[in-house]
This record gives C-alpha cells, sequence and structure tokens, in this order.
C-alpha cells in the first residue's frame, strides 16, 4: 500500500478485468484478489476504503463473498460496489438485499469506474448507489 493513498479492493476472477480497474484507477493504492476466498483472507487484516466485486465467480460467487464481508465486525459498514456483467434483476436484488452499497454493470469506462468510485468514498454510508 502506498502512503497517503486510498486502498480499493477489486475482486474478479478475470486477471484482465482486475488489470483494467488498476490502470483506470490508477491514482488509488488498487489491491486485487482473483477469487472471494483469497479477498475474505486478505480482508483479515486489511480495511479498503472501497471494495468492487464481481458476482459471478467460481467456487466462492461475490454474494457469498459479499455475505462473508458483512459477517466480519470491521468491515459491516464498508462500502461494497458489485461491479459485474450480471444484469438481471432478480441478481441485483440479491445483491442489494446481502449488503451491496451499490451496483455497476460491465462493460465500463474510465470515466464512469472513476465518477461512481469518487461518489462511494464521498457518500455516507446509508447511501447506495446504481448504475
Amino acid at each position: 500500500m502506498i502512503a497517503g493513498r486510498l486502498n480499493i479492493l477489486a475482486i474478479d476472477d478475470d486477471p484482465l478485468v482486475l488489470d483494467l480497474i488498476r490502470l483506470y484507477l490508477w491514482d488509488f493504492d488498487v489491491s486485487t484478489a482473483v477469487s472471494g476466498g483469497a479477498a475474505l483472507s486478505m480482508l483479515a487484516s486489511t480495511h479498503p476504503a472501497l471494495v468492487l466485486l464481481d458476482v459471478r465467480m467460481p467456487e466462492m460467487d461475490g454474494l457469498q463473498t459479499l455475505q462473508g464481508i458483512r459477517r466480519r465486525p470491521h468491515l459491516a459498514s464498508s462500502p461494497v460496489m458489485m461491479l459485474t456483467a450480471a444484469a438481471d434483476r432478480p441478481t441485483i436484488s440479491q445483491a442489494m438485499e446481502a449488503g451491496a452499497s451499490g451496483y455497476m454493470l460491465k462493460p465500463f469506462t474510465r470515466h464512469t469506474l472513476m465518477r461512481r468510485v469518487s461518489r462511494f468514498l464521498q457518500r455516507s454510508p446509508d447511501d447506495a448507489v446504481y448504475s
């Protein structure tokens, strides 16, 4: 982690998506995990300013990962934005019910991602952000 820069944790099973997020969010300290299990291990000792989480991942999907994040007292109110191609209403509803702070669809542009990340980092914990 680079001192003075906010940390964002991006969780996605596609390394290319993680590379794109790192590229687009170059002015943040972006940590990455390629699975929900790896992310939960990392989150045992870190508290990122924001978590970006894919829904469709093997082994432990994003909804299960989100539930694991919300069970951790130090992360219970941390912002978690679902960043996924899953655009169906049932999945969106499940994510929001599980404690997602917002939902953003892939594909995304740098401008859109930066705008959403900025909104998350400036908002109160009770504000949900959709896209």
